[in-house]
């Protein structure tokens, strides 16, 4: 946004063509994608890593440590591991911005060939400057954006490769303004008026003046800077934008910042654990400075003669360092290597790896663009997905059409069954030749619409073949239809398009385009102007979405030809099959010549107002059209999606679809692919006919259904009473009676057409039985442990808190539901299996993604009796003609409490995944809190927008199941270990001065604190991010075991506490024991006494040896170099002991020899590692053979352990255990007998 400010403040940019004053005053072309240079490098590295909260903490405390009369141990000990740890960070950053560095060096001195005083010179790409007109070669890499002045081929046509800006491999034609297209680039002069600098590639409002003459210009003759140039040996153009300025430069904004849940999580409770430090810190501070007044004057060899103010604050910030090792600092290091080892094993897994797409690069593996947000895979709630391209493969067939009446294809013959399976070329051997053959009008008009109306070019491939190059597969199949119908594309410029009558007499027509009106999503529909050079006839063709082309169809339609037309639409898109509605007319010269001085005014006004004006032109000439027909092209889905769907939600994953699809298309696509499952009801949420219901009517309706809705799973919800007919089978009328469900779906009443008030709600009071309170308490009911039958089933079925509907939504009632009922329509799509939601645009999708991730409130606005509720509610609606009458537009639900603005947000956000291929899902993949792209023929746009990037749907399967569960837990237990371990070596330092009066010494030598943490603990940790929860394949079979990293089992604050509590109690247990042993008269096996070096150390091993055990046993999978890792660390902690007491510098000096050759200390380190483990080991065993986990018993099975049974049967005491037995049934027959 700060960008646009400063655009719009600058307002229009004249370029001069030649001129190098004009380029003085802009930025050179220098590209920089590198943060840092050699003299920023530290100072911004540094204050950036300083930003984060906890990295301020760990300055303060080594800040605080220089401070002699507060410091208990040397500042060593706290500035080597931050060092340490901001060095790794450093380096990486530095590693990562040093390529950068290079690549932006490739790029800035490349050569290219600059027009200076009428000679070509060459220079380096960084010193071309707006204004200069540059030479670009074929294959060459376009280095700025440039206004295209003329080309290589005679008709002034260049093609680019758009791949590094979108992700689209197919050429784009672009065409020189017709006046340059033979001047001397050498001597040409003109002015171009264009835009500010700004990101939207695909808007370029400009306007030309040369000769005196103002001429448009648009995207269709700028080439953008990182595209390639294509089968075209040279152009000229002149630098618009330059550097940062460019249209590439302008997008590259930093991606959200986004945070695992489970990094919030340890931040929320770090946050606590400084609090209980300070609190610490205080208390036993305070009680220092009382034993210090007591105390003091006998104790005069501490240096204290009497207590004054200072000691008040000294004593409690001694503490508050003493107890500073509670927050690890090595944790945030560990977890960040741990999260991109992750994203490397996700690119290394062969399951997602997909050797046909991009096969000439050796195929697509999955890609981590994000390693911050590995743990947010194992708990996803919900799947947003786009349909076409993302659960489809794209791959575009042309089945059927409606011609002249009648439908053709989709069926055999003899068969009245409609099969989407028949194609329309398929029913016959020589279906293309009879097709061909046909000569009537109806016929004509159809072919001639399917092979002009399009933006398709013709290649040449390197062996001599041609193919089209479509900008959508939909076109390419509707193109290469015609040819089977006898109207053959055989050449296109961007003046000319010439076509073949295949089957008549093979003539070939030759049709001058005029003007092509661009498809985009909000028109839904694009147009061709062009004159048949033969005849001199001006025809319009148009093609488009049908709710905006019946419209502009009837007025020359008579009804029966409309309502056939329609039931044919609706009978294409039951099946599934994706339809356009074709239409044409004949545009007689005079309105033509008329309209043509319209588009001209048009294209040359500034800035945004042509849009304008070239859609009010566009709505002046696309009107009175008479039906050609109508197409339906099948796009298959990709292989696995419907087993993909039917596995994530038995995880207890909820799925949006999001398609620009009509409503059947829609309904038939979420059957198909298993988003509406068998025995689920359909809710649809659809306005109907717009022209037919005033707006006031339109929000009433939708009010009603959207409450009937809402009844109805409420009532699905809940059991039914005695003696009463289940109300699942059964959905609230929008006059609040029951409706009877036809084929699973609410059938609901024609609306009247007057307008919905009190009066006509007669009904609702007597007949509505179902509590609309029911559906507020439903909806936020939490799940409870309370019954097994409960848990089993919901594990055992869907996998869905919520069974028995599927939401299906338009794209006009989808706007209203979020402008005006935002929290009613949130509650329900959230007490639903599934949403689907049709003719969205890609803001509604990113609209719909930031609700699906917002919180539930506590009681959605459905409240109260159902009775009163409704009464109350319709009642109110009477208020809404007067409301409107004072000129002030009103909502019908506006009386109901939080109606037309959105509640508090009472729960934690949600976490959402969308998925999508095309430029059109970018916005909702980064509004949600992971973003997945697929890698499709829509281009590379969402995967480089994403977070992680897969070839196909079916890999989500892996994903989410195996890495994020995976993920999941290796964190998990990574951070909650380093606190135990921290919280282990602070209390002993707590515990240690309740015997030291309070006096705030350390327990510990330096040097070996920051060895605990910085070498000692520190593999182990690390190597558990080769931990494995359970086998892979018993992930992939038993998607329930999802639920336990979806709920956050592993990190909650019971867990989080338990961690703490056991560091708490090993690290009362170990120093008391060793005090017990070595108390202040102990000795030596050699005789001599025991110092307090001598003393701590032999806690400090028996701590060393407990850990090695502690992971070990909390480990699921041993490999190699777990092993490793964890027992050659004792062996390397004993020579590091060894060696630092041989060094006679030091006051450990002969502490290593004294303890190592004396039995009394080994078994007391023997005793002390039993205590501690022995505990640990007992209640680990308890839990695992009598209250196992689910995920446990998945472990278990895969590993063949065979001491799960009791009497040749599994052992199960408890709900959880029968859980786990409803989750692992195979595994209960596995260990009978």
């Amino acid at each position: 946004m700060g960008r646009d400010r400063e655009a719009a403040a600058e307002g229009i940019r004249v370029v001069e063509v030649g001129s190098a004053a004009c380029g003085a005053r802009y930025c050179d072309n220098t590209v920089t994608n590198s943060k840092y240079t050699l003299v920023t490098f530290l100072p911004l590295n540094f204050l950036e890593q300083f930003s984060r909260p906890l990295n301020q903490y760990f300055l303060l405390i080594a800040l605080l440590q220089f401070i002699s009369i507060i410091a208990p141990v040397n500042p060593l000990s706290t500035i080597l591991p931050l060092l340490l740890a901001f060095t790794l960070t450093a380096v990486k950053e530095g590693y990562d911005d040093k390529k950068r560095h290079a690549l932006d060096a490739v790029f800035n001195n490349r050569m290219y060939d600059v027009i200076q005083h009428g000679e070509l010179v060459q220079k380096r790409s960084r010193d071309i400057r707006v204004g200069d007109v540059v030479k670009v070669m074929q294959n060459s890499e376009i280095p700025c954006d440039l206004f295209l002045l003329k080309s290589s081929d005679p008709d002034g046509v260049a093609y680019i490769r758009t791949d590094n800006l979108d992700g689209e491999i197919d050429l784009k034609p672009r065409a020189c303004v017709p006046v340059l297209a033979a001047c001397d680039v050498f001597s040409v002069q003109g002015k171009l008026s264009c835009d500010p600098p700004n990101p939207r590639i695909y808007h370029f409002n400009s306007v030309l003046e040369v000769g005196g003459e103002r001429h448009s210009v648009t995207t269709q003759q700028l080439l953008l800077q990182s595209c390639f140039l294509q089968n075209t040996e040279y152009v000229y153009g002149v630098a618009v934008y330059t550097g940062g300025d460019t249209k590439c430069g302008r997008n590259k904004e930093s991606p959200p910042i986004k945070w695992a849940t489970v990094d919030k999580e340890i931040s929320r409770y770090s946050v606590r654990v400084f609090i209980f430090q300070l609190a610490i810190a205080f208390v036993m501070g305070l009680i220092g400075v009382i034993e210090l007044a007591k105390y003091g004057d006998d104790a005069w060899y501490l240096g204290f003669h009497k207590v004054s103010a200072i000691h008040y604050i000294a004593t409690p910030m001694r503490f508050f360092l003493l107890t500073s090792v509670m927050i690890p600092i090595s944790f945030k290091v560990i977890i960040d290597i741990s999260k991109y080892y992750i994203s490397l094993a996700i690119g290394w897994d062969a399951s997602m790896y997909d050797p046909n797409i991009d096969a000439e690069a050796g195929g697509t593996p999955a890609v981590a663009n994000n390693t911050a947000i590995a743990e947010d895979l194992g708990q996803i709630e919900s799947v947003l997905t786009d349909k076409t391209g993302t659960l489809t493969d794209n791959i575009m067939e042309f089945v059927a059409c409606s011609l002249g009446g009648q439908t053709c294809g989709g069926s055999k013959t003899g068969s009245a069954h409609f099969d989407p399976t028949v194609s329309v070329f398929s029913d016959s051997a020589n279906a293309e030749e009879r097709f061909s053959a046909r000569t009537d009008p109806a016929y004509t008009q159809f072919g001639l619409s399917l092979a002009l109306c399009h933006t398709v070019s013709i290649e040449t491939n390197a062996d001599g073949t041609t193919r089209y190059a479509a900008a959508s597969p939909d076109e390419e199949a509707l193109v290469k239809a015609a040819v089977k119908m006898g109207f053959s594309l055989r050449h296109r410029t961007k003046n000319v398009t010439t076509i073949a009558r295949t089957g008549t007499t093979g003539a070939t027509e030759e049709h001058e385009i005029l003007h092509v009106m661009e498809f985009d999503s909000d028109r839904k529909m694009m147009s061709i102007l062009l004159r048949n050079r033969g005849t001199g006839v001006v025809t319009l063709y148009t093609k488009g979405a049908d709710e905006r082309m019946l419209p502009l169809v009837r007025g020359r339609s008579t009804d029966k030809e409309v309502e056939t037309l329609e039931a044919h639409l609706r009978t294409f898109a039951s099946a599934g099959l994706r339809t356009l509605v074709l239409g044409y007319r004949d545009v007689p010269a005079d309105e033509y010549q008329a309209w043509s001085k319209k588009i001209e005014a048009a294209a040359v006004q500034p800035g945004d107002a042509r849009e304008v004006a070239l859609q009010k032109a566009y709505e002046e000439i696309e009107l009175d059209l008479t039906v050609s027909g109508a197409t339906a092209i099948e796009d298959k889905l990709q292989d696995g999606v419907p087993d993909t769907i039917a596995t994530l939600r038995r995880a207890n994953i909820r799925f949006w679809m999001l398609t620009g699809d009509k409503f059947e298309t829609a309904k038939q696509i979420s059957r198909s692919c298993g988003l509406w499952a068998e025995g689920e009801e359909l809710l649809p949420l659809q306005l109907g006919p717009a022209a037919s219901m005033s707006e006031d009517q339109l929000l009433s309706k939708l009010y009603h259904d959207l409450t009937a809705a809402a009844a109805a799973v409420a009532a699905r919800k809940r059991p039914p009473a005695a003696g009463e007919r289940d109300p699942g089978a059964r959905v609230l009328s929008p006059y609040g009676t029951f409706a009877p469900v036809v084929h699973g779906e609410a059938s609901y009443a024609e609306l009247p057409s007057q307008a919905h008030g009190p009066a006509n709600q007669s009904t609702s009071s007597s007949t509505s039985s179902v509590s609309l309170k029911d559906f507020s308490e439903v909806t936020n009911r939490k799940p409870t442990a309370s019954s097994s039958s409960d848990r089993s089933d919901t594990i055992s079925g869907s996998g869905l808190a919520c069974a028995g509907h599927v939401l299906i939504v338009e794209g006009r009632a989808v706007q209203l539901l979020l402008d005006t009922y935002y929290e009613q329509f949130r509650a329900l799509c959230n007490s639903v299996n599934s949403v689907v939601c049709c003719r969205v645009t890609p803001g509604q999708k990113a609209s719909l993604t930031a609700m699906a991730k917002s919180g539930e409130t506590p009681h959605p606005d459905f409240t109260g009796n159902a009775r009163n509720s409704q009464e109350d509610a319709l009642a109110r609606l009477g208020d809404f003609q007067s409301l409107e009458g004072a000129g002030k537009r009103a909502c019908p639900g506006a009386a109901l409490p939080g109606c037309c603005k959105r509640g508090p947000k009472a729960a934690p956000p949600r976490r959402v995944l969308s998925i999508g291929d095309g430029g059109n899902d970018v916005s909702m993949i980064q509004e949600a809190t992971i973003g997945v792209g697929i890698v499709g023929k829509e281009g590379r746009q969402a995967s480089r927008a994403a977070d992680y990037s897969i070839a196909r749907f079916r890999f989500l399967k892996p994903l989410l199941l195996v890495h994020g569960q995976y993920s999941y837990q290796r964190s998990c237990y990574i951070a909650q270990y380093c606190f135990y371990k921290s919280m282990l070596l602070a209390f002993i330092q707590i515990i240690f001065n309740w015997f030291a009066t309070f006096s705030g010494v350390s327990y510990w030598n330096s040097l070996l604190l920051t060895a605990w943490n910085g070498a000692f603990t520190l593999p182990a940790p690390f190597l558990y991010v080769l931990d494995r929860c359970a086998p892979r394949e018993r992930l992939m079979e038993s998607p329930e075991l999802y639920k336990a990293a979806q709920s956050g089992e592993a990190l909650t604050g019971d867990t989080f506490a338990m961690c703490l509590l056991l560091g708490v109690f090993h690290g009362m247990t170990s120093l008391l024991v060793t005090l017990i042993v070595f108390n202040g008269d102990s000795v030596s096996h050699a005789g001599d006494p025991m110092d307090f070096n001598s003393i701590f150390t032999v806690t400090y091993t028996a701590l060393i040896m407990i850990q090695a055990w502690i992971v070990v046993l909390d480990s699921h999978t041993l490999t190699v170099p777990n092993l490793l890792g964890i027992f050659l660390m004792p062996p390397f902690y004993l020579a590091f002991v060894a060696a630092y007491g041989a060094q006679k510098w030091s006051d450990y000096y002969g502490v290593g020899t004294r303890l190592f050759n004396d039995p009394a200390v080994w078994l007391t380190v023997i005793v002390i590692t039993v205590a501690l483990f022995a505990p640990y080991m007992f209640v680990k065993s308890y839990y695992l053979n009598y209250n196992p986990t689910p995920m446990q018993l998945a472990y278990l099975r895969g590993a063949g352990h065979p001491t799960l049974t009791s009497h040749g049967k599994p052992v199960y005491h408890n709900v959880q255990s029968a859980e786990a037995a409803t989750v692992l049934h195979p595994l209960s027959s596995r260990f009978d007998a």
